[in-house]
């Protein structure tokens, strides 16, 4: 016996007896009910069923023998096997039956089962509270036991769809008998589902079955604790279909220990008003026809009801009827009414609703006759009212019913705590609510709850994934056995185990760990910046010099040199400098839209006014030179008409651009959130990308045209002509914006800003600089240049500062040039003076005047050979050599050009033919010569000694080295030991050593003189040979000239006329 089930038929008698007291629901009508014990099996269901469609005791259904109970609806079963069992007689005399179907989904066919409606919660609903609970602790590996049956396996394959969505995986799921077993022995059912939970690593267990079923399970779980002296530490979730109760006689409650903190869904319910006086009101002495009262009060109390005066014939205590239900524990009998009481209460008031709604129709119709409704009133003709309609109970719950049965929106769920003393706490931890969004229907109290082993339990695949984190699942693994990636760039998570990233709002970005989106700060060069000061200051710099070159050419306005290139030009120039510079404040700061709209079109027209001016200024200086030759029709071109045409139609035709890109396309401030991460970048949108590009090659071209133009005239004469400056300016302004290009493009925020701002400040700079900054010099710091003589001077003029050396000097048709030194500078440290103060001394070296001779005896054997030089005479200039860097280029220029003459390689009047140079005889010197002699390609023969640098081909290709190679002289030296060793018969050691062979040492002081000739002549010195020998290197390579080129046989000239040909040949 399981007496808490005796509270389903209580419920449905006060129900009855409750509907009966109202006066408003059933007026003048009287419900009874006929209450039979369910059996488990299948053949006695369906007796049952005849008999409640018979008159009782006449097994007759549907017929009227003789008197016939009018049965109007059934309550029942409840469970899913019975209530098909049933349904299936009472669905042919079309009487409506309210039991439950939990998840048999063949009760659900309405074609077959039309009369069938169901009171318990719908099987979807509570897979979807289980959801929420599972999603709230985070566990997502799980087992699912449920009952055996035929529709075990169309549950699980629900259930398992349902738990998918939510990326739930079932690691296992058993199906077990409800069989109870009364021993401590396993069956093989038993065994093989303990065996899967307990090894298998799923922390928590759904258990889903009726009352039977989950106290097998209970039995086998006591008996594997018992043996094994541990607990299973699993976590049970229990459906509503389960309301556990104590079984038998004798209560074994030590078994209860193994559900110890689970958790387990009950139907809402409020309590009933007067349920529990209609308990205590109940009397096994007096049952009143129910035949069940005294039996279960015999369980429940242990003791034996017999009529008064009757004693126990095995002495068993007899029942008084005055025992009190309060001091039943909770799992045998529940003063409240607990989910199928409830169940069965509101379904019994259904039908009286559905009836009074059919008599309600009724009455409208009979229009005040009274006829006896209740003979009347047949079973089908209630299904119509039964369906979609609501009502609130008499515990103030709105209780509700659709085509299908009941309608259930909330469940409480409970934790089933075990003490010590075996006694049992149901206690409300949470609940859900199902017709609200789920984070509004749910609630729990997890610090409320009890769980098996003190903490919360890990059911889990994996670890969870942190926030910033996005589950990925591998290929070929379940759903929630996922690896744990970052976020991708741009997107969050901020929760753990998320299955997906979101992306961040376009104004905000990510946080370094990814887990909040973080508003983006606003980008824009501002005066405040580091950049922003910079480029103001330049600005502001660049705009106070320009003002003061223009206040400098207004002061000396009638100056030769502001006069002799256009003052009107160049004032216009300068002004729109100026102009450019300040249109520089249109870019910093907040773009707005005013800013936006003429930034771009202000830096286009004013850059086109100052290169027009620019143009318009070399274009009068090419046609100025033009109008000079003879016949020329340019003269009529000169005056202010053409400049003042180019000065407004170059700008004119930019303002026309900039005119169609502002009405059809214009800039506007425009936010991107997209180019920089972590920040939105305020700029101004060009609108018209072909526009802007079309402006700023307008621009190019009108710089191109001006750098052409100054570059042919570049060569022209005259001391105040701009061409070169103007040429260099247009090289500096094209090479500046060519470069702007690609680096704007590259860039994005107030860097591209930046970019835009520092080419107009460093082009507007390159025009001043370039064009104005010779003149200002002329004006401020030379003003003798600044002058009408000078602006004439002949083309020969040489302005380097310069002076005149002497030379020896012999004439021929082609000269030698040579450098000698004949003299020692020495640095001296005086007496008598602080250290630091140094003192040149020259000393003249004698010996040294042995290379001029040289040179001179070298000269004039040339001359006197009729085979080597026939009827040409070489000549020759020489200068001393100085010891002051700064002389040796003045005696390379004044070799260079005609005697008393400084104009290098510029015939002038009559000039030297010089045909090579030979000197200086230090590496100093001649790097300083071979510098000047290399431009003019005139061969130098000098000493280099070691000096890397001139022996580089590619940069002294003229420069020829006579004096002995350094490897080689320190191969001499070494020889020279050996050579020493050998004439003067000793062995060169260090100081203080002695010959371990026991030969003379030598001491470096034996004299050379004492040698024979036949040994060693100290007649021939270096220098002078090497010289001697170069001046006939020269000779013998102009010989060969001749040879080759025959020269003088092509052109029938004269040898003498020789004076003709270039050094470089």
């Amino acid at each position: 016996p399981v007496p808490k089930n005796y509270q389903h038929i209580l419920a449905l008698a006060f129900a009855i007896q409750e509907i009966n007291k109202d006066p408003q629901l059933l007026p003048n009508i009287t419900l009874g009910f006929r209450i039979y014990e369910e059996n488990q099996y299948a053949s006695m269901a369906q007796d049952v069923s005849l008999s409640l469609l018979s008159s009782r005791g006449k097994l007759f259904p549907n017929f009227k023998c003789d008197i016939q109970d009018n049965l109007l609806s059934i309550l029942g079963g409840l469970n899913s096997r019975i209530s098909y069992q049933m349904a299936t007689i009472l669905g042919n005399f079309k009487i409506s039956q309210l039991g439950y179907r939990f998840s048999d989904p063949v009760l659900r066919d309405k074609t077959q089962f039309p009369t069938f409606y169901q009171i318990d919660p719908q099987y979807h609903l509570q897979n979807a509270a289980i959801v929420r609970l599972l999603l709230y602790f985070q566990w997502n590996w799980i087992g699912v036991v449920v009952q055996r049956s035929e529709s075990s396996d169309h549950f699980i394959q629900i259930f398992n769809t349902t738990l998918a969505q939510y990326d739930i995986c079932v690691q296992f799921a058993k199906q077990i008998l409800n069989q109870i077993s009364l021993f401590n022995e396993l069956h093989n059912d038993q065994v093989d589902v303990l065996w899967t939970i307990l090894n298998n690593d799923a922390q928590v267990v759904i258990i889903s079955g009726d009352s039977n079923t989950l106290q097998n399970l209970i039995a086998a779980l006591y008996i594997y604790e018992e043996e094994n002296q541990a607990t299973s530490g699993k976590v049970w979730i229990l459906t509503t279909q389960w309301e556990f109760s104590a079984i038998g006689y004798h209560y074994d409650w030590v078994k209860l220990k193994s559900i110890h903190g689970a958790l387990s869904f009950t139907v809402h319910t409020n309590p009933v008003p007067g349920f529990k006086d209609y308990l205590w009101a109940l009397n096994p002495h007096e049952p009143h026809g129910d035949v069940f009262l005294p039996e279960w009060w015999e369980v429940v109390f242990d003791c034996q009801v017999l009529k008064a005066g009757v004693g126990s014939p095995d002495g068993q205590r007899v029942c008084t009827g005055e025992e009190n239900l309060d001091t039943l524990p909770a799992s045998l009998f529940d003063g409240k009414m607990t989910g199928f009481s409830y169940s069965i209460y509101n379904a019994a008031y259904s039908v009286a609703h559905a009836l009074h709604r059919l008599e309600s129709q009724w009455a409208l119709k009979r229009r005040g006759k009274k006829p006896h409704f209740y003979l009347s009133v047949k079973p089908w003709q209630i299904h119509t009212f039964l369906k979609n309609y609501a009502f609130n109970n008499t515990a103030g719950e709105k209780v509700s019913f659709s085509e299908t049965g009941m309608k259930y929106a909330g469940f409480d769920i409970l934790n089933w705590i075990v003490f010590a003393n075996m006694t049992i706490l149901q206690q409300k931890v949470g609940w859900v609510d199902m017709e609200v969004p789920s984070a509004e229907g749910f609630s729990i109290n997890p610090d409320a709850i009890v769980w098996a082993n003190q903490t919360k339990p890990f059911s889990r695949c994996v670890q969870y994934c942190l926030p910033g984190q996005v589950r990925k699942v591998a290929e070929g693994r379940l759903i929630c056995c996922y690896e744990c990636i970052s976020c991708p760039e741009g997107t969050i998570s901020n929760q753990t185990d998320a299955p997906r990233c979101d992306p961040c709002p376009e104004d905000q970005y990510t946080n370094k760990e990814k887990d909040q989106c973080i508003a983006k700060k606003i980008h824009f060069l501002a005066y405040q910046d580091t950049l922003g000061y910079t480029l103001v200051f330049l600005t502001l710099s660049l705009s106070m010099i320009t003002m003061a070159v223009l206040a400098i050419f207004l002061k000396h306005r009638d100056t030769p040199i502001v006069k002799a290139n256009n003052r009107d030009l160049t004032y216009i120039l300068l002004f729109s400098l100026l102009l450019c510079f300040l249109c520089s404040f249109l870019f910093i700061g907040q773009p707005g839209k005013i800013t936006c709209l003429f930034q771009q079109s202000a830096f286009a027209i004013l850059f086109s006014l100052a290169v027009s001016s620019v143009l318009a200024k070399t274009v009068m200086v090419v046609l100025a030179f033009m109008a000079t030759k003879p016949g020329n029709k340019t003269r009529k071109l000169l005056g202010k008409p053409l400049t003042n045409s180019i000065v407004i139609a170059c700008p004119l035709v930019q303002a026309l651009l900039c005119a169609i890109w502002l009405v059809t396309s214009p800039p506007f401030p425009n936010l991107d959130f997209h180019s920089l991460v972590g920040e939105g970048i305020l700029e101004c949108k060009e609108g018209s990308t072909s526009m802007f590009y079309t402006v700023l090659g307008y621009l190019g071209f009108l710089a191109l045209i001006s750098f052409t133009v100054a570059f042919l005239a570049r060569k022209l004469p005259d001391s105040f002509n701009e061409a070169k400056f103007i040429t260099f300016s247009m090289l500096v302004f094209c090479s500046v914006w060519i470069t702007f290009v690609p680096t704007y493009l590259s860039t994005k925020g107030k860097s591209m800003v930046a970019v835009e701002i520092f080419s107009i400040l460093a082009s507007g700079a390159g025009l001043l600089a370039c064009i104005f900054s010779p003149k200002c010099y002329i004006i401020l710091l030379r003003p003798q240049l600044n002058s009408v003589q000078i602006g004439i001077r002949p083309n020969c003029f040489w302005r380097r500062p310069f002076q005149e050396q002497k030379d020896y000097y012999k004439p021929g048709d082609l000269t030698i040039g040579g450098n000698f030194p004949l003299s020692l500078t020495i640095v001296l440290q005086l007496p008598h003076e602080p250290p630091g103060d140094w003192d040149n001394l020259s000393l003249p070296v004698p010996k040294n005047y042995q290379h001029i001779l040289a040179l001179a005896f070298a000269i004039q054997e040339i001359n006197k050979d009729p085979q080597l030089l026939p009827n040409i005479t070489l000549g020759f200039r020489i200068y001393e050599e100085n010891h002051y860097a700064s002389m040796t280029p003045d005696v390379s220029l004044s070799l260079l050009s005609s005697r008393g003459k400084v104009f290098p390689n510029y015939k002038c009047d009559t000039q030297d033919n010089l045909l090579s140079v030979l000197g200086g005889l230090s590496s100093r010197t001649s790097y300083q010569m071979a510098t000047v002699f290399g431009n003019f390609k005139v061969s130098q023969l000098g000493y280099r000694f070691s000096d890397p640098v001139l022996k580089d081909k590619n940069q002294f290709p003229t420069f020829y080295q006579i004096d002995p190679q350094y490897h080689l002289q320190n191969a001499a030296i070494v020889r020279l030991f050996l050579w020493w060793e050998v004439v003067f018969d000793c062995e060169v050691l260090k100081a203080g050593l002695s010959s371990p062979d026991g030969r003379r040492v030598c001491t470096g002081e034996e004299n050379l003189a004492t040698l024979p000739a036949s040994v060693f002549d100290g007649k021939v010195t270096g220098f002078s040979y090497s010289i001697y020998n170069a001046a006939y290197s020269v000779a013998h390579a102009l010989h060969a000239y001749m040879v080759e080129s025959q020269w003088a046989l092509k052109r029938g000239k004269k040898m003498s006329q020789l004076f003709c040909v270039k050094p470089w040949q």
